[in-house]
C-alpha cells in the first residue's frame, strides 16, 4: 500500500485536494505527482502490526475512504471513530492512490460512516470498492490468529474472502465459526508486481462491526451427516423439489 517518493514537481503549482474522493479517484500517474492533501476524516481502521513497512490506516470523510501511510512506530492512540486532521500528498500506492508522507493530528471523536453499501466479491474484484467502507454478508468458515491480528475466512454468496482485525483481549472469535454475519470493513486489494488486481481482502476495526444474523449451531454433531463424495455436488432445494413432485400438474 506504500508508494515511492513523488516525482519532483512544484507542489505549489498543484491544487490542494480536500476530500478522500478527490485524492483516491486520480490515476496512479497523476497521484504520483504529489498533489497536496488536507483532510478531516474519521479513522475506520488502524493497525500498526499488519505491515512491516508502515501502519495500516484507513480513513473516511463524507465523500469516501482512502488509505493513509504513517509509520508503524510509535503506536498511536487511534481507534475507529477518532477524528483526524490529515496533511500529506498523493502517492500512487501499490494499486490505487493513497495519502503519503502524512502528518496527522487528533481533533476529536466522531462515529463510523453510517452508509456502508453492500458489496459482493465480484464488485471487490473489479477494484471499484478499493479502500471503501462496505458491508458484506457471509458465513464464517474458520478463524486464524497470527501475531496481534485475527483473520476470519468468510464464505460470501459469490466466493470467499478473508477479513482481518486487530486482536481484542477477551474476544471470543471461535463463536463466529459457522455463524452467518454482517461485517462493516474497508476493502483492500491483493495485487501483483504489475499493479494488477489479484484478489481482495477486508479490514474491520473490531468485533463491534460484526453483527451475528444467525448463530452457529450449538452442537455441529447434530447436523445431518453427508458422505464426503457428495460435497460440492448440485442438489435441488428440498422444499421446492418435494412441492413439484407432489403437484397434480406433474402427475
Amino acid at each position: 500500500m506504500a508508494s515511492a517518493q513523488p516525482a519532483a514537481v512544484n507542489a505549489a503549482s498543484l491544487p490542494l485536494l480536500t476530500s478522500a474522493r478527490a485524492a483516491h479517484s486520480m490515476t496512479a500517474e497523476e497521484a504520483a505527482r504529489g498533489y497536496p492533501v488536507h483532510l478531516q476524516a474519521v479513522v475506520t481502521y488502524y493497525d500498526p502490526y499488519i505491515d512491516p513497512r508502515h501502519a495500516a490506516l484507513f480513513v473516511s470523510d463524507k465523500t469516501g475512504s482512502i488509505f493513509v501511510v504513517i509509520p508503524a512506530q510509535p503506536i498511536l492512540p487511534l481507534h475507529a471513530g477518532t477524528l483526524l486532521d490529515i496533511r500529506g500528498m498523493t502517492g500512487s500506492g501499490d494499486f490505487a492512490p493513497i495519502v503519503d508522507h502524512a502528518r496527522i493530528r487528533v481533533i476529536g471523536e466522531s462515529h463510523l460512516p453510517e452508509d456502508a453499501p453492500r458489496a459482493s466479491l465480484g464488485q471487490m474484484l473489479t477494484g471499484e470498492k478499493d479502500g471503501q467502507w462496505v458491508e458484506v454478508e457471509s458465513v464464517v468458515h474458520s478463524i486464524r490468529e497470527l501475531g496481534m491480528d485475527v483473520t476470519l475466512d468468510l464464505a460470501l454468496s459469490d466466493g470467499r474472502v478473508s477479513a482481518t482485525t486487530p486482536k481484542e483481549p477477551g474476544a471470543d472469535y471461535a463463536r463466529l465459526i459457522d455463524a452467518k454475519v454482517k461485517i462493516h470493513a474497508n476493502v483492500a486489494p491483493y495485487f501483483n508486481a504489475y499493479r494488477q488486481l489479484a484478489g481482495a481482502h477486508l479490514f474491520f476495526p473490531s468485533m463491534a462491526q460484526v453483527q451475528i444474523e444467525e448463530p452457529a449451531p450449538p452442537d455441529p454433531f447434530v447436523l445431518p451427516v453427508r458422505p464426503i463424495n457428495s460435497l460440492l455436488r448440485y442438489e435441488p432445494r428440498s422444499e421446492e423439489h418435494t412441492s413439484e413432485l407432489q403437484s397434480p400438474c406433474n402427475l
